[in-house]
């Protein structure tokens, strides 16, 4: 149970982290995954003490998990929509230019989330 608790709250701070620090790009939908997931996790410590209530409060934490991913992958698009389409950032020289890199760091860490919580529901 506690893994899936900290891959929840994991997800959830990745994804708050993202959507506060674009604020002006991240469109309702992202926004109203993370606010459902984190209604969700406030819920979850109320089921914890009862053993009847212990396979819903799991369920609850993997919900939050997959709600926070969403939110998480929303964002990101929101974002990528956003920017400029221009791929001329910096040129064609020595500069480089913009070659989607937003969006590789955003799947690594949407992977590496994804691969965490797989492990985690192992040893659950």
């Amino acid at each position: 149970m506690q893994h899936a608790l900290d891959d929840a709250d994991r997800q959830l701070g990745v994804a708050r982290g993202l959507i506060s620090g674009h604020r002006g790009w991240i469109g309702a939908d992202a926004r109203t995954r993370l606010a459902e997931a984190e209604r969700l996790r406030v819920d979850v410590p109320a089921m914890l003490p009862a053993e009847d209530t212990r396979e819903q409060a799991l369920t609850s934490a993997r919900r939050v998990a997959h709600l926070a991913a969403e939110a998480l992958q929303l964002a990101q698009h929101d974002i990528d929509s956003s920017r400029p389409q221009d791929q001329g950032w910096g040129g064609d020289g020595w500069g480089g230019g913009r070659r989607g890199g937003g969006g590789n760091i955003v799947s690594g860490v949407l992977g590496g989330l994804v691969i965490g919580s797989i492990l985690d529901g192992i040893f659950d």
